[in-house]
C-alpha cells in the first residue's frame, strides 16, 4: 500500500509483486501476524522483504488492580477474557460464561433453575471477590427465600442461592481477569483471600460509530429424561413381588410375624385398575420444552473529547420445570469526557430490574421432582371435575403432594432491584505522573414472597402460609490514587499509591403469616396469625492504604512488591489494621540471546516466584 492513497497491490503465491509509484513514495508492506515495515522508493525498483512475527499477545494490555500491564509484564497468575470469547453465549450468568475457558477456576451449578446463583472457586477457594468496573460487590447470597424444606417442614437450606453478578449483562463485557495468587492479588487485602475476579464493560472508542441490535432465541429440555414405568408395567411388578411373597409365606409363615394378614397378598389393590386407562408420565407433567430469548441494543461512538456505549437488554429464560422463569431488563452508559489536555472525567451507570419466579424444588423431599420420581401412573394429575388429584387416594403414600400441585400452588418470587454507578477524575500533572479519584455507589433491593396455598400438603394444617422479605444494601466507595511511570534506557519504573473508603449499610427484614381466606389473598397482611417477623440490620467501613513498586529491567527482569493495609470498624480500635503485603520475582528467558534456538517451541517462557 503507497501510504497516503488507496493505491496498492496484494503479493502471489511466492511473495512476488508489482507497483507503479512515484520516486518519492513510502511503500507500507503489512500482513497479519507480522511487523509493519516502510519502505522509502527512491530511485530502486526491486526489493527483498523479509517481514518478522509480530507476538501480539505479549503487547496485549491486561487489567489488573488499580491500573493496567502489557502481559509480558505481568509477575503474578492472571488469567484473561475478552468479551468477544464470552459474546452471545445463551447464560443468564456471566460465570456461565468462565465455565471452562479459565486455568484454575471452577464453575459448579448447585441449582439448574434459571437465574440461580453459581459456586465460583479459584484454586479451590470458594466466594472470590468481584470487582465490576472496579466496585467491589458483595459475592454473598442476599435472598432471604427459602425452597428447601425437610418432611417437618423446617428450613434445610437456601436452594437456589442469588448471585452478585447475576445483575451483569454478558455480552457489556469489554474484558475478565481473574487473579489468582498473592502477588496479583495482595492490592485488593483481606478480601483477595480467596481470589479476585475484575469485571470490565465495554466503552466508547475514538474515530467510530458501532451500533449492534442482537437477537437470539432457542430452547431448553431435559437432556436425559428419567424412564419411567407405565400404569401396565407397575402394576405387573407389583402383582409379581405379591406373589412371589405369598411363595415365600406358604412356604414359611414365620417370615411375616405371627400378626401377618396374608389376604393383603391376595385381595385385588385399591386404584390399581388399568381399564381406568390413566398411564401419567409426572416428569411430562411437571417439565415442558422450555423458551430462552435475549434482545439487546448497543450504541457506542466518540471523538478525540467524548466517548460513550450505552446499551438496553431484556433477557427471558423460561424454565424446564413448569412455572418457572427469570427476567432481566439492564440498562448501561459508560461516558468519559476530556475536558483538557489535564483533566478528564468518566461516568459509569449501569441499572437492572430482574424478576425470578424460584422453583420449590432442590434439596427438599417435598419438591416437585422428588415427587414426581415417586408418582402412580395410575394417578392422574387432575379429577373429572378440574380439582388436583390426591396421592392418599392412589396407593402413593410415600410423597408428600401432588407434584403438578406443589409446582402451581407454591408461588415463590424473587424481585431484584440494582444500580451500580461511578464518576472517576483523573488529572494529569505530567506524561509521567497522574491522580485519579472516583466516587462509587451500589444500591441493591430484593424482595422476596413466597405463598403455600390452603390447599398444598405443606399449608394445609395451618390454612396456607405466606413469606415476605426484603434485603437492602448501600454501599458507597471513595479511591484516590497516585500513579508515576518513567521508561529510561529499556527500563520501566512504575509506582502506584493511594486510599481507599468505604461504607456498606445492609438491612433486612422479614414476617412469616399463617391462615389464609380462599381466593387470592397472599400478603402478609391477609393472614390469621403472625407467626414470626425479624428485622436486623448492620454496617461496616472499610479504610485501606494501598501502595505497588514495578520495575521491568529491560523487559527480562521483572520485579513487583505490592502492599495493602486494611482496616476495619468491624475490629477493636486497638488491633483495627491489618497489613498484608507481596513480593515478586520473574525472569522472561524468552528475551534472553540463548532462547533464540527455542523460538519455535515456546512463544513466551518466564520464571516466577512470588509470596
Amino acid at each position: 500500500m503507497v501510504q497516503g492513497s488507496q493505491q496498492g497491490t496484494i503479493t502471489d503465491v511466492n511473495g512476488d509483486f508489482q507497483l507503479k509509484v512515484a520516486a518519492n513514495a513510502i511503500l507500507i508492506i503489512s500482513y497479519t501476524g507480522f511487523t509493519t515495515q516502510q519502505i522509502n522508493i527512491g530511485n530502486q525498483t526491486s526489493w527483498s522483504i523479509i517481514l518478522e512475527p509480530e507476538d501480539l499477545a505479549l503487547d496485549e494490555i491486561v487489567v489488573i488492580g488499580y491500573g493496567s500491564q502489557r502481559k509480558s509484564q505481568i509477575t503474578g497468575a492472571i488469567s484473561s477474557l475478552k468479551g468477544k470469547d464470552i459474546q452471545d453465549q445463551p447464560v443468564s450468568n456471566l460465570a456461565n460464561s468462565m465455565q471452562g475457558r479459565v486455568a484454575g477456576l471452577n464453575v459448579m451449578s448447585a441449582s439448574g433453575t434459571p437465574g440461580a446463583g453459581l459456586l465460583v472457586n479459584v484454586r479451590g477457594n470458594n466466594a472470590p471477590l468481584y470487582v465490576v468496573d472496579g466496585i467491589p460487590l458483595l459475592s454473598e447470597s442476599n435472598s432471604g427465600l427459602s425452597t428447601s424444606f425437610d418432611l417437618q417442614g423446617q428450613n434445610v437450606g437456601s436452594g437456589q442461592t442469588l448471585s452478585s453478578i447475576s445483575d451483569i449483562n454478558p455480552n457489556d463485557i469489554e474484558s475478565i481477569e481473574v487473579l489468582k495468587d498473592a502477588s496479583a492479588a495482595a492490592i485488593y487485602g483481606a478480601r483477595a483471600a480467596n481470589g479476585v475476579i475484575l469485571i470490565t464493560t465495554k466503552r466508547g472508542k475514538e474515530g467510530s460509530q458501532e451500533a449492534s441490535f442482537n437477537i437470539y432465541s432457542g430452547y431448553q429440555k431435559i437432556a436425559r429424561p428419567i424412564q419411567f414405568m407405565g400404569a401396565e408395567e407397575m402394576v405387573g411388578l407389583i402383582e409379581e413381588a405379591r406373589a412371589n411373597d405369598l411363595a415365600i409365606f406358604k412356604k414359611d409363615p414365620s417370615y411375616f410375624g405371627d400378626d401377618f394378614d396374608p389376604s393383603v397378598l391376595t385381595e385385588p389393590l385399591d386404584n390399581f385398575d388399568l381399564s381406568s386407562g390413566v398411564n401419567t408420565n409426572w416428569l411430562n407433567e411437571v417439565s415442558r420444552f422450555a423458551p430462552i430469548n435475549n434482545y439487546e441494543f448497543s450504541f457506542r461512538a466518540g471523538n478525540e473529547k467524548t466517548k460513550y456505549y450505552t446499551s438496553l437488554g431484556y433477557f427471558d429464560q423460561q424454565g424446564v420445570i413448569i412455572e418457572n422463569y427469570y427476567k432481566r431488563f439492564n440498562y448501561r452508559l459508560n461516558l468519559d469526557h476530556e475536558i483538557n489536555s489535564r483533566f478528564k472525567l468518566g461516568v459509569t451507570f449501569n441499572t437492572t430490574y430482574s424478576k425470578n419466579r424460584r422453583s420449590f424444588n432442590d434439596n427438599t423431599y417435598t419438591g416437585i421432582i422428588t415427587n414426581a420420581l415417586g408418582a402412580s401412573p395410575l394417578m392422574p394429575a387432575y379429577e373429572e371435575d378440574g380439582s388436583y388429584a390426591s396421592f392418599e387416594d392412589y396407593q402413593a403414600n410415600w410423597l408428600s403432594d401432588n407434584p403438578v400441585k406443589s409446582a402451581k400452588e407454591i408461588r415463590a418470587f424473587t424481585n431484584g432491584y440494582r444500580a451500580l454507578g461511578t464518576i472517576a477524575g483523573e488529572y494529569k500533572f505530567s506524561k509521567k505522573l497522574y491522580f485519579k479519584t472516583s466516587w462509587s455507589g451500589d444500591v441493591n433491593f430484593n424482595f422476596d414472597t413466597q405463598f403455600k396455598s390452603l390447599i398444598t400438603a405443606d399449608a394445609e394444617a395451618f390454612g396456607g402460609e405466606a413469606f415476605e422479605g426484603d434485603f437492602r444494601n448501600v454501599t458507597w466507595l471513595n479511591e484516590n490514587t497516585l500513579h508515576f511511570s518513567e521508561t529510561r534506557n529499556g527500563n520501566t519504573l512504575s509506582l502506584l499509591g493511594g486510599i481507599t473508603m468505604q461504607r456498606t449499610q445492609i438491612d433486612r427484614s422479614s414476617a412469616l403469616g399463617q391462615g389464609f381466606p380462599p381466593g387470592r389473598l397472599e400478603r402478609i397482611s391477609s393472614a390469621a396469625n403472625i407467626i414470626s417477623a425479624t428485622s436486623e440490620g448492620t454496617s461496616f467501613a472499610l479504610l485501606s492504604f494501598i501502595s505497588r513498586i514495578n520495575y521491568d529491567f529491560k523487559n527480562r527482569l521483572l520485579f513487583t512488591f505490592t502492599s495493602r493495609a486494611d482496616g476495619s470498624s468491624r475490629f477493636s480500635k486497638t488491633n483495627r489494621f491489618g497489613f498484608f503485603p507481596s513480593g515478586a520475582v520473574a525472569w522472561r528467558l524468552s528475551g534472553e540471546p540463548f532462547f533464540n534456538s527455542l523460538k519455535n517451541v515456546f512463544s513466551d517462557l518466564k520464571l516466577l516466584a512470588n509470596k
